[in-house]
Order: C-alpha cells, then sequence, then structure tokens
C-alpha cells in the first residue's frame, strides 16, 4: 500500500484544503492507500487522514529561501528523505504539495516500479526536480538527508543554478539522474506555465492527470477559477 503524504504549518494552507486534496485523490485512485498530513495542527482534518507530528527541525524551520521573503522556505520537507520517514509513513510514498488539482487517474503515477522518481519536466526552465511531487521507497535517497546543512547547503545550490529551497537542494543532489514525471504522464507543475486552457469554454485535455499551483495563483482563489473555470469541476 502506497502513502500519500503532504506537510501544513503556519497559515498558508487551511484544513479545508488538505481536506480536498485527499478526497480528490480517492475519487482517481481507487486502490489501497492512506493519506498523510504531517502537521502540528490536526484541527479540522478529515478522520481519514492519518496525523504525524512533525519532526523537531527548529534551524530548518527558521530558514528562508535564498531568493528572498516573498518566496517559500520549505527545508522542514527534506526530513521526508531520512530513513526516520518510513517508520511514520510507510515503506512506500508519494510526496505531493496541498495546492495541487487532481484531474485524472492516478494509477500510471502511483503504480510505478522505480525506487524513486520526480517531477522534472524538461521544458521547464526554472526548476529541475519539483519537490511537491515525487515517489519513493523510504530512504533510498537518505544522502540528500544526511548532507543538508542549513547554514551553507542553501548556498552551495543557489550557486550551481538551482532554484527553490528543498527542491534546490534536492536538485543539487540528484539532477540529472532519476526517474522523471513530465507532462507524458500527464502531470504539470503549473497551468500558466504548461499553457492550459482558459476562458469560460476551456476543456482540460484528457490526458491531464495532476496540475499543481506552484505559483501565487491557487486552485481555491476566485482568480483561478475564472482563469481556469475547468477548476471547479475538480477542486470540490
Amino acid at each position: 500500500m502506497i502513502s500519500i503524504v503532504c506537510w501544513k504549518w503556519g497559515e498558508k494552507y487551511t484544513a479545508d484544503q488538505v481536506n480536498v486534496l485527499a478526497r480528490a485523490i480517492g475519487r482517481f485512485y481507487e486502490e489501497p492507500h492512506e493519506f498523510v498530513c504531517v502537521t502540528s495542527e490536526p484541527e479540522g482534518l478529515d478522520a481519514a487522514i492519518r496525523i504525524v507530528a512533525p519532526p523537531v527541525l527548529p534551524h530548518h524551520e527558521q530558514l528562508g529561501s535564498p531568493h528572498g521573503d516573498r518566496f517559500p522556505a520549505c527545508y522542514r520537507r527534506l526530513w521526508n528523505f531520512s530513513r526516520e520517514a518510513g517508520e511514520a509513513f510507510g515503506p512506500r510514498f508519494f510526496a505531493i504539495d496541498i495546492d495541487t488539482v487532481i484531474t485524472g487517474d492516478l494509477r500510471p503515477i502511483f503504480n510505478r516500479s522505480e525506487e524513486f522518481m520526480i517531477w522534472g519536466d524538461p521544458g521547464h526552465t526554472w526548476a529541475k526536480y519539483g519537490g511537491g511531487a515525487y515517489l519513493m521507497k523510504a530512504g533510498c535517497r537518505d544522502f540528500v538527508w544526511t548532507m543538508f546543512r542549513p547554514g551553507s547547503s542553501p548556498a552551495l545550490a543557489l550557486a550551481e543554478g538551482y532554484n527553490g529551497s528543498d527542491q534546490a537542494w534536492i536538485s543539487y543532489c540528484l539532477y540529472p539522474r532519476e526517474a522523471t514525471y513530465t507532462r507524458e504522464h500527464g502531470m504539470y507543475t503549473s497551468a500558466k506555465w504548461a499553457k492550459l486552457p482558459r476562458g469560460p469554454e476551456a476543456q482540460l485535455p484528457v490526458e491531464v492527470r495532476m496540475v499543481h499551483f506552484s505559483g501565487k495563483l491557487k486552485p481555491w482563489s476566485f482568480r483561478a477559477q475564472k482563469r481556469y473555470p475547468w477548476i471547479n469541476e475538480y477542486y470540490r
């Protein structure tokens, strides 16, 4: 059985948004699975969601993005790569961002034989690998966790041309050696970047399975739903 894992902290995301994601995954993936939320604030989460208390990582939690305060910093999620994460999540799991819209059958994404697979569409110019969509056998890339040093690793990754916070370090450690999800698998990291249909009559292409809203535009916003009306069919 696979676990689907998200992290929730601070005020950026709500329990309702986690619930919507968990229910959407249940609609599009009927095989045995467990939805896990790593959070210290479980209030409002559906009873079917398993809560995992976050590890105590004060240096990672306080670490900002090397791109400035306007950008998110998700270094605490690097704990997913630790061997201890397997004890919390199970032997095989898929890490996912909360701001994701599920739009199609997830079996081609979850039912994989690779021990590690991550989003890495070659057409994207800003990020090499994505921190919000990867499948892994727990502990199989534990050096991503053990090698990270809060005082020096972010700058090291940035100096090598990798953007983001946790995804920059993941890319620094692993790029370009890993199997990757691309649009050919139905995974899109951004509706805007992928030029997905917009406007009142827009229809989502049938091959799309998962759309990440990694920028400022979020699927629960009126602005996003007006620009991409197909969101309303899936984000519920």
